[in-house]
Order: structure tokens, then C-alpha cells, then sequence
């Protein structure tokens, strides 16, 4: 399986669909991607068919078959007999086609299917499980190990028709068309890797024939058919097809059911005594033509076409082809959890107690428990619980909500209180539960709200609310239909902003007080100053005559 069934991480959103769908659980999350483990995987594709990013890709085997063709190399193409249902193209419109992509024939991959009905009428007395279906042999194979004795010992169509392909020419390469995923594996098994070298889907038949719509093509008349296959073997991809195949040789009794879930509850519950000589299974219900890539817009009228198709004679010759084949037991080997283990995954997912354990499936497990184990196995992650990401998530905004110290009121746009916080509570002497549903303007003066509203365009700036001061931002979010309105109380900054101008003023008032009288003192001094320079100098110059008239 490995490289069928791959994800486009970019495409992944956490949504885990393909999960939910999985009939085996046969995906891993990785980092919120979600991937197909081959080692589980049965290759029913259901994931492919219900993700709804395209996140799920099936590996394309297009470019391998069209390199092949450059090189020269010879190609028949084995067309599975769903195409009668599945295409608005009759078998010569489809050789004609291909035949001008240098494929060298086309051929009905019934043929295969005929031998396969033959073989099986030579088993001895069952019970036996059928393995036409690929999807089934791995299910049977990896999850019910102890009934892979019953699977009858022969090849698909697909593999029988390849190895008489091959028998002819071994060089030949042999690409199978249908609508299934699972034989994209199939034909890398153990034993039967050489009878099938390609396998394209409907999808790719599309793609490669360049035709958008296959309804657009002309039908035309069925009546030329192929040139070997037995009838009944065109219904082996609907719902009973391979039970009527083998009952065209002489053989009834049978038992056939269709659906991965049917399929499913019969091996649960297998009992080897009561079981029919035959079991034909098959992954999809209805059959083949039903799968997720059959392409088919109407499976009744696709049903209803296909049985006219099939009702066409045609013989086929004996043909001398190994058909056997063998099963190997792949058992998925889990870890179990002890009891301690499985609650400590339990308790970080959130499940503290029984009642915490929704077992909603929104994860993609039945149950919270299930989805533990597969946690202990590293299939899953804590983080996948989405109601426990989503009461965390609710948590953590309301922790912040209630601790910030900002007042956070939220409206709607006709500005109907939604919520207040703690702190609007507080700041507006209102309580959330009584202001829930009532009108803005009952709490404050909506006027910064509307404008915001008009404006579509974020509001900020300092208001006064009755000895309130606030500085508030307040803001649309369109795709909520809501109105925020943040406000910090900063009338403590403002009255410290008036005690600090006062201060300043009463303390520019002083400095001057201060300054003057200080003018005054120095022109005091200044006066003395003088006055006692006066004297000073009169007094010398007195002293200074003395002293020059005593020289004489």
C-alpha cells in the first residue's frame, strides 16, 4: 500500500473527516495532518472520496504508462468491465482512442473474470471467502489474520487477465483501467507483481484521453462486443456479479454483501458451519461500479446499463493460466495501555471523570477511550479532542477576559449588550447578568459605538463617564456581526496629571517669591557695598597724603 494514498499537508485543515470515514482507522495524525499509514491501510479510498480540501491524493500511474509509450514499448490495456456502467463510451470508441495514444490493444479484463469463475468452480467444498475484491483480501488479511485460510486461493480478474496477457508476450506491459484504488496496491503483491505493470483510474482515463466529461461523448452502439469473456463475468463488479458468474457453473449457493461496514460486522461475527460454500465480498456497497473513484452520477442507471452490456453472449476459450495465489497473516500489532497510562492520555485530553468522556466522534474515534489508546500508539494526539480544545480554548478567554485590567463591553450591531467583563462591571456599577440583552445606552452614551459602526473604523480617544475617565478604543469585527469596546480607567493618571499641575504651578509661584526677595536682598547689599567703598576709598586717599607729606 505503501506511496497509493498520500496527504497534501498545505490542504489538510484539522478537520479529520478522512478519520471519521475510515472503516479501519487506518490514518495518523501528525501535527495536525492527517496521513494514511500502508501498513493499515486496505486501500478502499473511502478517505479520498470524502475529504473536502482534496487533501487525499491517489498516486497517478498516468506518467509512467505515457513513458513507457515514448520509449516504444508495447501496451495493452485491460479494461475492467465496470466501464459499461461507469463511461458513456462503448468499447470500440474507447480502443479507437487509445489506439491513437499508441496503446497496441484493448482488452475486456472479464476475460480474466471468466477464468476466475472457472477456477473457482473447482474448489473443493468451502467455506470460501472470494477475493476478486483487493480492498477485502487486505482487510481480511491485516485485521482478521486467523481467517485468511478461508480466502479462496485464486487471483483477482485483474491478475488473471495480466498473467494471460503475459503468457502470450512476456515483454508486454499490461495497465489495468477501472474504478478502483486498492488495485493500484494490488498489483505490488508478493507473488503477483509480474502479471500487472500499471493501473489508471477512471479519473485518469479522463485525464489522459483529454475529455472533461465523459457525457459528452457520443454512445455509440453496444451490440460489437469483445472477443472473449463469458457473459456472466461482466457482473462481477456489481453487488452478486461473481456469485452469478460462478453459479453459471453450476454452482448457487452463495452468499454476496457489499459495503466496507457489512463486510466488516460478517467477519466479526464468521461462523465457519454456517457459512455458504462461497462469500463474495466486496469493499463498496453496491460494487465496483459504486467506488469512490467510479466516476458513475447515477448508480442505478449505471447498474442498469452494465447488465444490458452483460447480457451480450460471449465465449471464451480454455485457457491454461496459473490462477493461485497465497495470503500472508499482517496483523497490526497495537500496544495496550495499562489503566494508569490510558488516564493519565485521558486527564490531558481533559476527561478527568466518566461524565467528561463525550464519546461525540468529532475526533474521528468512537470513543474517548479509543482514541486514548491510539494516543499510547502514537495514531492520535491529545490535541484532536475538539471539545476539550474548544472549553480550553473558552478558558483561556475567559481567564483573560476576567484578569485583564481593561473594562471589555461587546455588542451587537443594533448595539445590544452581549458581555461585559469584570472590569466594565466594576468601572460602570453594572453586573454581565443583568445588562446581557438590554440596550447600550441603558450603561453609557452609545455615541463612540455608532461612530465606530458608520465609520468601519477603529474609534479611540480619553472620555469622561460621570467621574469616569476612560481611554477607550473601541472596534467592528464584521464577520461576527459584533462591536468591542476596550476602556482603561485612567482617572487616577488624570488626577495625579491635576495634582502634579497644580504642584508645579504652586511651585513656579514660590520660585519667583523666592527669586524677588532675593533681588531685593542683593540691592541691599549692594546699596551697603557702595556706601562702604566710599568711605574706604576716602579714608585711604586721606592716608595716602599723610604718608606722602611725611616723605617731605
Amino acid at each position: 500500500m505503501h506511496g497509493v494514498i498520500s496527504t497534501l499537508k498545505t490542504n489538510c485543515k484539522d478537520c479529520y473527516k478522512c478519520l471519521r470515514s475510515c472503516p479501519v482507522k487506518a490514518i495518523k495524525v501528525v501535527a495536525g495532518h492527517a496521513q494514511v499509514v500502508p501498513e493499515r491501510c486496505i486501500g478502499d479510498a473511502e478517505c479520498v472520496r470524502v475529504c473536502p480540501q482534496r487533501a487525499k491524493v491517489v498516486r497517478e500511474d498516468l506518467p509512467l504508462v505515457q513513458r513507457w509509450l515514448d520509449r516504444g514499448e508495447r501496451v495493452i490495456v485491460s479494461l475492467a468491465p465496470s466501464f459499461a456502467g461507469c463511461l458513456d463510451w462503448d468499447l470500440e470508441t474507447i480502443t479507437e482512442k487509445l489506439m491513437e495514444k499508441k496503446i497496441a490493444a484493448v482488452e475486456e479484463t472479464a476475460v480474466g473474470a471468466a477464468l476466475v469463475a472457472r477456477a473457482h468452480h473447482k474448489l473443493p467444498a468451502g467455506p470460501w471467502l472470494t477475493s476478486a475484491c483487493p480492498a477485502v483480501v487486505k482487510l481480511v488479511e491485516i485485521y482478521f489474520p486467523h481467517l485468511v485460510s478461508y480466502l479462496a486461493p485464486i487471483v483477482s480478474p485483474m491478475i488473471a487477465h495480466g498473467r494471460l496477457i503475459k503468457s502470450r508476450d512476456k515483454d508486454t506491459k499490461v495497465v489495468f483501467v477501472g474504478p478502483c484504488v486498492a488495485k493500484k496496491a494490488e498489483l505490488g503483491e508478493e507473488g503477483l507483481e509480474s502479471a500487472v505493470d500499471a493501473a489508471l483510474t477512471f479519473e485518469e482515463l479522463r485525464e489522459w484521453l483529454d475529455e472533461p466529461d465523459f457525457s459528452q461523448l457520443t454512445v455509440n452502439d453496444m451490440e460489437e462486443t469483445a472477443k472473449w469473456g463469458e457473459q456472466a463475468a461482466r457482473k462481477f463488479p456489481l453487488d452478486g456479479g461473481q456469485l452469478a458468474a460462478i453459479g453459471q457453473c453450476e454452482f448457487e449457493e452463495g452468499l454476496a454483501i457489499s459495503g466496507i461496514k457489512e463486510c466488516l460486522e460478517f467477519l466479526q461475527h464468521f461462523d465457519a458451519e454456517a457459512a455458504p460454500r462461497f462469500t463474495e465480498l466486496l469493499a463498496c456497497r453496491g460494487g465496483c461500479i459504486a467506488g469512490p473513484l467510479s466516476t458513475v452520477k447515477s448508480f442505478w442507471q449505471a447498474k442498469k446499463r452494465l447488465e444490458a452490456y452483460s447480457q451480450r453472449p460471449l465465449v471464451i476459450e480454455e485457457e491454461d493460466v496459473d490462477l493461485s495465489r497465497s495470503y500472508q497473516p499482517k496483523p497490526v500489532s497495537d500496544k495496550e495501555p495499562t489503566e494508569a497510562e490510558l488516564d493519565e492520555i485521558l486527564e490531558r485530553m481533559g476527561k478527568y471523570t466518566i461524565a467528561d468522556e463525550l464519546n461525540c466522534g468529532a475526533c474521528g474515534y468512537n470513543s474517548c477511550r479509543e482514541k486514548a489508546k491510539a494516543v499510547f500508539n502514537g495514531m492520535a494526539e491529545v490535541q484532536m479532542c475538539i471539545p476539550n480544545m474548544r472549553s480550553r480554548a473558552e478558558s483561556l478567554a475567559n481567564l483573560v477576559l476576567s484578569s485583564t485590567p481593561n473594562g471589555i463591553i461587546v455588542t451587537d450591531n443594533d448595539l445590544t449588550i452581549l458581555d461585559l467583563n469584570p472590569q466594565a462591571e466594576k468601572m460602570f456599577s453594572a453586573t454581565s447578568s443583568r445588562m446581557k440583552g438590554k440596550p447600550l445606552e441603558l450603561l453609557l452614551d452609545p455615541v463612540y459605538f455608532i461612530q465606530a459602526i458608520e465609520e468601519n473604523k477603529p474609534v479611540q480617544g480619553q472620555v469622561s463617564y460621570e467621574g469616569l475617565v476612560t481611554h477607550q478604543y473601541i472596534f467592528k469585527v464584521p464577520k461576527h456581526r459584533i462591536v468591542v469596546g476596550i476602556f482603561t480607567d485612567i482617572t487616577e493618571q488624570i488626577e495625579q496629571k491635576r495634582e502634579m499641575e497644580k504642584l508645579r504651578r504652586e511651585t513656579v509661584g514660590r520660585a519667583q517669591e523666592v527669586i524677588q526677595q532675593q533681588m531685593r536682598v542683593a540691592q541691599e547689599i549692594a546699596g551697603l557695598l557702595g556706601e562702604t567703598t566710599a568711605q574706604t576709598k576716602l579714608l585711604l586717599t586721606k592716608l595716602i597724603e599723610i604718608i606722602g607729606q611725611g616723605g617731605e
